[in-house]
């Protein structure tokens, strides 16, 4: 049986690498029928000497472009008829991604291939986010592509 409004495959769109994560999940949006849906957080209230050195609009207009820029590669990867949605959220990155999952099928992450030093001091999105998501949680490896089967 077919949903009628199957919930869509969310994607948290990085200010990095994020052609893995697209491909991931416009396979599976295409295997089961559904739609994607695009997320970008920015968090807005930086702390610290950063505080000093970004303008908050500068943020969310770099914020808008990844989106958008996501937006327009997902539109060139996908078959015609799959939906697609974007959403740009402000506040913390974890929670703004874990909220969006709450009317997800699958939240599908660009995992970036940061040093154990890095990891420790930036934390782990996708760990955050794995941990608290209301429905499972994909990690694609940064560079990733799907195997293409020959007949």
């Amino acid at each position: 049986m077919t949903e009628q409004n199957p919930k869509p495959v969310v994607v948290a769109v990085g200010n990095g690498r994020f052609e893995g994560a697209l491909e991931y999940a416009i396979a599976e949006a295409v295997r089961v029928g559904c739609g994607i849906h695009l997320v970008h957080a920015v968090h807005v209230v930086p702390s610290g000497p950063e505080l000093m050195l970004i303008d908050l609009a500068d943020v969310v207009r770099i914020g808008t472009s990844t989106l958008q820029a996501a937006a327009e590669r997902a539109l060139d990867l996908m078959p015609d008829g799959v939906p697609l949605t974007t959403q740009l959220v402000e506040g913390p990155i974890v929670s703004s991604i874990v909220d969006a999952s709450a009317d997800a099928r699958l939240v599908v992450l660009e995992h970036r291939d940061l040093g154990r030093l890095m990891k420790v001091v930036t934390r782990s999105v996708s760990n955050g986010v794995a941990a608290h998501a209301h429905v499972p949680v994909v990690s694609v490896p940064a560079g990733w592509r799907p195997e293409v089967l020959t007949p």
